[in-house]
């Protein structure tokens, strides 16, 4: 994540609204009346269990959305990660993966 990430998204977000990270860069100023938490994917996500849970349940209620801001074919992967890596994606790129081919065993 880029350092400035979280410092960005706080005018964006509703009071009581919710930042979560994946890379454990929380916001320099952060808000009061927004939760901060980061996420880092590990072998210590148990340690993050009430910040899943938390999660959980606003995806439940569907009161978490994400806006994609393109797809990407599985075999353009590389023009995604570059997209992504100059730090000004606003959303989520998404990856088609296709599903898996189901074969005959004989």
């Amino acid at each position: 994540a880029h350092p400035v990430t979280g410092d960005q998204a706080m005018p964006k977000l509703k009071s009581g609204g919710y930042y979560v990270t994946l890379r454990g860069v929380l916001p320099k100023k952060p808000r009061a009346d927004v939760h901060s938490n980061g996420f880092i994917n590990s072998d210590t996500n148990l340690d993050n269990l009430e910040v899943l849970e938390a999660i959980r349940t606003i995806v439940e209620a569907d009161q978490l959305r994400m806006p994609t801001l393109k797809e990407y074919p599985l075999s353009q992967i590389l023009a995604a990660f570059d997209e992504s890596s100059a730090g000004h994606v606003v959303g989520k790129l998404v990856i088609d993966v296709p599903a898996p081919q189901e074969t005959e065993v004989v």
